[in-house]
């Protein structure tokens, strides 16, 4: 009897362990989780980005103009919104892309800006030919080194703790971006699941 409770309770545990980790952990995080365990948070891989080496001559792909770039027009601008693509993703989904022209068709005296990780945007997968016909939509190249400056989140940005969520869930580190954008720049921040149905009257 005691070696069949035993064996239950075994079960149970093991049971409750998967429920966890299908219904609750993000597949971001579930990724994290295995990863936590191989990278080395002691070296500095953090601080480089690694692209892919595509030619700017490819006609399949765009490279993206950097925040830099941007960055004075983000405090002329008076009314903006954010849109934040923390993956490497080189595309603009179709849903997505929904959010993002509602909210450039709802405000067409804004400026709707669209952070992408990725260097370059594939030309002939996703929505992104038919968004760059709104000429209030910019998308934008970014790392997030950049964004923090001049912020407390620069030194965080540097600490084994900042990389230890950045493996572990990337949304946190849309977190971090979304609240650094805000704060140095004002407007509005959106998901990207997110479609704004009517204007923003009391900002534009």
């Amino acid at each position: 009897t005691a070696n069949a409770f035993r064996w239950l309770l075994i079960f149970a545990t093991l049971f409750f362990v998967v429920y966890i980790s299908v219904t609750q952990l993000s597949k971001a995080s579930l990724y994290g989780i295995f990863n936590i365990f191989t990278v080395d948070f002691n070296d500095d891989s953090y601080k480089t980005f690694h692209y892919k080496n595509i030619n700017d001559t490819d006609e399949n792909h765009l490279r993206l103009k950097d925040f830099s770039q941007y960055e004075s027009e983000l405090f002329k601008v008076q009314f903006k919104i954010f849109f934040v693509q923390t993956s490497e993703n080189e595309d603009i989904l179709s849903r997505h892309a929904c959010s993002i022209e509602s909210a450039s068709r709802l405000h067409p005296n804004g400026l709707i800006f669209v952070f992408m990780r990725s260097q370059y945007v594939h030309l002939r997968k996703g929505s992104f030919n038919r968004l760059r016909t709104y000429t209030n939509i910019r998308f934008v190249h970014f790392n997030e080194h950049d964004i923090y400056s001049g912020t407390t989140l620069s030194r965080l940005n540097g600490t084994k703790r900042a990389q230890l969520i950045r493996y572990f869930a990337i949304s946190h580190m849309s977190d971090f971006i979304r609240t650094a954008l805000l704060y140095k720049y004002g407007g509005v921040y959106f998901d990207l699941d997110v479609i704004p149905l009517k204007r923003f009257s009391l900002f534009s």
